[in-house]
């Protein structure tokens, strides 16, 4: 509660107050260290409210955190301009695309996402295929924020490997809530079943208002 009211108070406070602008500058990563530090000094009954190394040692799934920690680097890595992927699959993917009835071409395009994004972080494939994927739906006559919403939202579609979102971290760095045999037995059916929806979705039902 205490945080969030931190997060949310420099909103409703006058600018020119001296408490708006150090909450504004201290900042999500300042505001959650100062809670931990005043909790780590209050006691009740003789006892720490927060204890650091205990919390540490049993709350924190270290596996998850140490997985972010090579996989971000990497990802950003296959993303920069000096890999040169989104080169490649630019100059590859036009020529393809190109002659592609409609519901074809948007039917590729949540195939190649949901396959990217499952390997790649989701971020980096949406900043790769949004200019390729805008520049052809043009060519059909399409608005830009139709096929934007469906490369968007088929990136959502991203859990089959640790390096493809968040959930995917969380499901294979934690052995004991699922194996990763159970992750794909499931996880495969469930991505072609939200991948067809999605398609579905933005070629009936947006295409009604664009």
């Amino acid at each position: 509660m205490a945080f969030v009211t931190a997060l949310l108070l420099p909103n409703f406070l006058p600018e020119s107050l001296a408490i708006t602008q150090a909450l504004k500058s201290t900042g999500y990563v300042g505001i959650t260290l100062v809670l931990f530090i005043v909790l780590s000094l209050i006691r009740i009954d003789g006892k720490f409210v927060f204890n650091f190394a205990q919390l540490a040692g049993r709350g924190i799934s270290w596996n998850m955190i140490l997985m972010i920690v090579v996989i971000i680097p990497i990802g950003v890595c296959l993303t920069s301009e000096a890999a040169g992927i989104t080169a490649f699959i630019s100059q590859t993917m036009l020529p393809i695309f190109d002659g592609m009835s409609l519901g074809l071409f948007l039917a590729a395009i949540v195939v190649l996402t949901v396959v990217l994004t499952n390997v790649l972080a989701n971020m980096p494939v949406a900043m790769i295929l949004m200019p390729v994927g805008i520049s052809v739906a043009q060519t059909y006559g399409m608005h830009a924020e139709q096929v934007s919403y469906l490369i968007i939202a088929a990136c959502a579609i991203a859990f089959l490997t640790p390096a493809a979102s968040p959930a995917g971290l969380l499901l294979f760095s934690n052995k004991e809530w699922m194996r990763p045999a159970d992750i794909y037995k499931y996880g495969v059916p469930t991505i072609i079943t939200l991948s067809v929806l999605v398609l579905a979705v933005n070629y009936y039902w947006l295409g009604l208002f664009y």
